[in-house]
């Protein structure tokens, strides 16, 4: 189930990059019927923002979670390095 959310998470972010590179180029365009990309013409920007903001949020927990499984790592390694150690004494 963590790797569907990690995956929707990084489309959704890569859908959120093309829209506000969208809304960079439509902004330095002239007219914005130049922009035709019907992906912005399905979702409002309050949508958007909040498929943003809950991404930001689950990649937020997924750092502190690969933050303690590491710490926990090196824990683990330490204290098996120690007990495998004295068989070498």
């Amino acid at each position: 189930m963590k790797i569907i959310d990690l995956l929707i998470g990084i489309v959704c972010i890569g859908i959120l990059n093309s829209v506000t590179y969208a809304q960079d180029e439509a902004s330095s365009m002239q007219t914005t019927s130049e922009l035709s990309d019907s992906l912005l013409d399905s979702y409002s920007i309050e949508e958007l923002l909040q498929f943003k903001n809950y991404y930001l949020e689950q990649r937020t927990k997924l750092e502190s979670e690969k933050k303690n499984l590491l710490e926990n790592g090196i824990k683990e390694s330490e204290a098996f390095v120690l007990q495998h150690t004295r068989f070498f004494e």
